[in-house]
This record gives structure tokens, C-alpha cells and sequence, in this order.
């Protein structure tokens, strides 16, 4: 496609979806939502715990994280807490 044929397309008015579409749209979107959330809550506890890990590792990595005193000891109730949770679990 030329750049004239490109700019020409750009300026067509893009298709407009009916009311029975987008109503079709949105129920597949919310299905979608609703599977997600699914996974969510069956998620493993294992698993949560990893990606809470990687999220403070990226924090880290880049610098965003404020290390002291404060800082370490909530980290500590963090784990804690994860730990008891983990331990509670059959």
C-alpha cells in the first residue's frame, strides 16, 4: 500500500458497530474478565508467592525501592504473614 493510499484509508470513517455487536463485544470481553478471575482465586498459594517475589525483585532492580530500617521490617511482616498463610493451608 502507497503512502497515498495509506493517508486516503486514514481518512475513511472506521466502521461503526451495531448496538447487537458491541452488545456481543461486551459479553465476550466480560466472559473473559469473569475466567480470569476464576484463575485468580484458584491460583495456588506457591504460586502468588513467586509472583509477589519477582514484583519486589523488579522493584529492587530498578531502584524504586527505599531499603532501611522501616523497610526490612515490613518486608519481615510480609513474609511472615505469606508463611502463616502458606501454613495454614492443607
Amino acid at each position: 500500500m502507497s503512502t497515498a493510499q495509506t493517508l486516503a484509508a486514514a481518512d475513511q470513517p472506521t466502521p461503526r458497530l451495531t448496538r447487537a455487536e458491541a452488545l456481543l463485544f461486551r459479553d465476550r470481553w466480560q466472559a473473559v474478565a469473569e475466567f480470569e478471575a476464576q484463575e485468580r482465586r484458584a491460583a495456588p498459594l506457591d504460586l502468588l508467592w513467586q509472583q509477589t517475589e519477582a514484583i519486589w525483585d523488579f522493584a529492587s532492580l530498578m531502584g524504586w525501592l527505599v531499603r532501611g530500617a522501616d523497610t526490612q521490617a515490613e518486608l519481615g511482616r510480609v513474609r511472615a504473614r505469606w508463611t502463616k498463610l502458606k501454613e495454614s493451608l492443607p
